[in-house]
């Protein structure tokens, strides 16, 4: 009885190996393709931490993507969209804003309360200062920068690189 049932999961493996393998060729989209390589992984080794190690993450993601998989097949690796509230301002709106905002920062650099102002002034929405500066981030107008490293926990070439960086 017990040979007959690890015949049965042994084949249930290979098949499912076949699956995803044959998906990996077929699928485009980069995020659903990694959690495939972790699903291959898996498949292969028999385990979510080896197949975790392999991929790099946590074996909790390993076994979370394997759960969607064997629940929904190949949509279930799929991204969810997420509900929540509209914005306020419309897309088409804003991308006319975006455009307007770029142009004018090729001329003269603008700081984030003058972004701020020019969306109320023409989207008719006040954001906070946050949340503009988190606007023009996903833009591409402005680079998010790590925090630097704590001056007590840096070595002291590492602190004045970061000054020589910091001031120029």
């Amino acid at each position: 009885m017990c040979i007959i049932h690890n015949q049965k999961n042994i084949m249930n493996t290979t098949h499912q190996l076949s699956k995803v393998s044959k998906s990996l060729k077929t699928v485009k989209d980069n995020a659903v393709r990694e959690r495939l390589l972790m699903l291959k992984y898996y498949y292969q080794y028999g385990s979510v931490w080896k197949a975790g190690k392999q991929c790099g993450c946590s074996h909790a993601k390993v076994k979370y993507w394997k759960d969607r998989y064997e629940q929904s097949g190949l949509r279930g690796l799929y991204t969810i969209k997420q509900s929540g509230r509209p914005p306020s301002v419309s897309p088409t709106k804003m991308n006319t804003i975006r455009r307007a905002v770029e142009e004018k920062c090729k001329k003269e650099s603008w700081s984030v309360g003058q972004v701020r102002e020019y969306i109320k002034k023409r989207g008719g929405k006040q954001y906070t200062v946050r949340h503009t500066s988190r606007i023009i981030h996903s833009w591409g107008l402005a680079m998010i920068t790590p925090r630097p490293q704590y001056a007590h926990a840096a070595s002291k070439t590492k602190q004045r690189a970061f000054l020589k960086e910091e001031y120029r």
